[in-house]
């Protein structure tokens, strides 16, 4: 099993419920080196939350996806956000980040950028 792991409760449900399909067979569908969404969408992948140590345990051949692409978010945007706000939940005081908007995704996005490019220990 692999792992790839989270700063935080949103970026985790960012992945699932968006970033990873769009990886696949979206956005990035046509994107090179040749079946570089392989990690990403595997079935072994095993997405987690651990700010102590976050990234990845697994070999890519991609990973310098844009996250915050403009082209992206303009079309899957509001559907991000309400995905973080529907399925997240605050790891202090277990309540939905209801108030979770565009910027803060856009601050989660260019940290999880920086996470695909984590080596996890």
């Amino acid at each position: 099993m692999t792992t790839l792991a989270f700063r935080n409760q949103a970026q985790k449900v960012l992945f699932d419920e968006e970033l990873r399909g769009q990886i696949s067979d979206g956005f990035w569908e046509n994107a090179g080196p040749w079946e570089h969404w392989k990690p990403w969408t595997s079935m072994d992948l095993h997405v987690i939350v651990d700010p102590d140590n976050v990234g990845r345990d697994f070999h890519v051949r991609k990973d310098n996806y844009n996250l915050a692409a403009k082209a992206l978010l303009d079309v899957v945007g509001d559907r991000m956000v309400d995905a973080v706000r529907t399925l997240s939940r605050d790891a202090d005081d277990g309540l939905l980040n209801e108030d979770y908007d565009m910027r803060q995704m856009r601050a989660d996005l260019r940290d999880m950028k920086a996470i695909f490019r984590t080596r996890r220990s």
